[in-house]
């Protein structure tokens, strides 16, 4: 769905948040997988904990990490 992420970079760069629009969405994907398998800093249980604490949200909200992910939404990562 997305391309790999490097969390580390982007925080050496100062900036704050990471906003993804997604264009196109092929099936259904949880948004926790998702975001494991692109994210190459972070493990699957910090991701998980991440969007618990509401640091990772989908369309300015926080969420479940079993939201399914669909075409047009954004999700937001504050680092």
């Amino acid at each position: 769905i997305i391309s790999a992420i490097q969390i580390a970079s982007f925080a050496e760069q100062g900036i704050k948040v990471i906003h993804i629009v997604l264009d196109d969405v092929i099936g259904k994907h949880r948004i926790d997988k998702v975001l494991a398998n692109q994210i190459e800093d972070w493990s699957r249980s910090q991701i998980l904990e991440k969007i618990e604490k509401g640091a990772i949200q989908l369309n300015e909200q926080v969420i479940k990490p079993s939201s399914r992910l669909s075409k047009g939404e954004c999700i937001s990562i504050f680092i």
